[in-house]
């Protein structure tokens, strides 16, 4: 083979470089949403962009190489194997909630694997066309079952996504899935194109990569043109919702508090050091500014539940007995009550009200959960709230100090508390010279 850059390196390279870029654009949606879904669709675009990038390195690096080609070949083949095996876990995944989306990935996936071991063992005779493309030289019969693998993963996560497109009223989420619905599309018609219509009437493989050029220029100019504009308007009327929301849920959280401070000023007091300790853990673990604020709307009413407890026992100075302790743990579970009827009141915060007593372990109550199913934020207001109750004065008792109550968390560290928060915390009045003096002053200064 002659040393030159092909048209199929000249096509590739720059789509190689678009397509990283809306990659990385889903994988920042992914972060966000920490969703099956978004973790699908970045991985299969992650994927696609791989395959474009063995493409330009077929037509530009490996040009004057057989070799070269057929090792690009081979990695293209296991990535679109991948790629095809995840539409087919996402496709199962949306289409049948209730069956493992991993049947899906792994029928696609087996299939597009034993494709690709008869790829390899073929005769392969990659060849230079008249019109500056590159053919893979692959026997007919091995391009059609190759065909199969991506009818297999774009034709029915297509319907999906055409079906959603003409169900949703939401403008944002129409355009994502017409963009999505698009991009599958377009992957069919290259392999229809690609592998059946130029084996057929013997036309050269330059057909598809223009038809590639062509429909990604399409789809990236209505990524960019619709979903760009349409989400980053419909993110604005979603900030101006949002800030009347948290506003409307400030003004309920100061009413309860301020109920909840005629009977009991000692827990109002306590739940401003929590939501101050809270914040700044928060902060210091880089969680996103949505969950900082829902963490400390959860502290500063974390209590709120004791609105039910007498207040002869909440400001009792003897030892409680054990009937009074059981009385005063049910307050978790009030609490959650209260605010899960709460009209429009936000659900996460409710949870973490609801577990702020909850350990790692499973030995908390009300309900016993396990570490791994608890919410980030209830994890840090249990460190937060422990810490304070000992490190402070109680009712019941003179405050036994800081160091005691590090202590505590430290020697606990990873059994009753998360380890991470803990270690987090440690930190935050060891070395970064936190207090409950400063609190909000040291807030304020990230």
């Amino acid at each position: 083979m002659e040393n030159y850059f092909s048209f199929t390196g000249i096509v590739y390279a720059p789509i190689s470089f678009v397509f990283s870029f809306v990659t990385y654009r889903f994988y920042q949606e992914w972060k966000k949403s920490q969703t099956t879904v978004g973790r699908d669709i970045f991985v299969v675009f992650l994927s696609l962009t791989l395959v474009c990038f063995s493409g330009a390195f077929a037509g530009t690096i490996f040009t004057h190489s057989a070799t070269g080609i057929i090792w690009m070949l081979i990695v293209s083949s296991i990535l679109l194997t991948f790629a095809n095996g995840l539409l087919g876990h996402l496709f199962v995944h949306l289409k049948f909630p209730k069956i493992s989306a991993w049947w899906g990935f792994g029928i696609i996936f087996l299939y597009g694997s034993v494709v690709t071991v008869l790829s390899i063992f073929s005769d392969i005779q990659p060849k230079f066309e008249v019109s500056g493309g590159i053919d893979w030289g692959l026997p007919n019969n091995i391009d059609y079952l190759r065909s199969i693998v991506y009818f297999m993963g774009t034709v029915p996560i297509s319907i999906v996504y055409l079906n959603k497109y003409r169900q949703t009223n939401e403008r944002h989420l129409k355009s994502e899935y017409l963009f999505l619905t698009m991009v599958f599309l377009f992957a069919l018609a290259v392999v229809i194109v690609d592998f059946i219509i130029e084996p057929l009437i013997g036309a050269e493989a330059l057909l598809s990569e223009i038809a590639l050029l062509i429909f990604a220029i399409i789809g990236m100019v209505l990524y960019f043109i619709l979903h760009e504009k349409v989400l980053s308007k419909a993110e604005k009327e979603l900030r101006i919702n949002y800030d009347k929301l948290e506003k409307a849920f400030d003004g309920t959280i100061n009413v309860l508090v301020s109920t909840l401070n005629l009977r009991d000023p000692y827990t109002v007091a306590h739940q401003k050091s929590v939501a101050e300790i809270s914040v700044a853990i928060a902060q210091k673990m880089k969680l996103s500014k949505h969950e900082i604020a829902d963490i400390k709307m959860a502290a500063r009413i974390h209590d709120i539940g004791k609105i039910n407890v007498p207040t002869e026992i909440l400001t009792k100075i003897e030892k409680i007995s054990d009937l009074e302790y059981a009385l005063i743990k049910t307050h978790s579970q009030i609490g959650f009550d209260i605010l899960s009827n709460a009209v429009d009141f936000d659900w996460s915060v409710a949870k973490m009200v609801l577990q702020h007593h909850e350990k790692m372990d499973g030995s908390g109550y009300p309900n016993g959960i396990t570490g791994d199913k608890l919410d980030i934020g209830s994890r840090i207001i249990c460190v937060a709230d422990v810490l304070e109750a000992m490190a402070l004065d109680r009712p019941y008792r003179p405050a036994l100090g800081i160091d005691a109550a590090l202590a505590e968390i430290s020697k606990n560290r990873g059994k009753l508390y998360d380890e991470k928060v803990v270690d987090v915390c440690l930190a935050l009045f060891k070395k970064d010279d936190f207090s409950f003096e400063k609190g909000i002053k040291w807030i304020n200064r990230r």
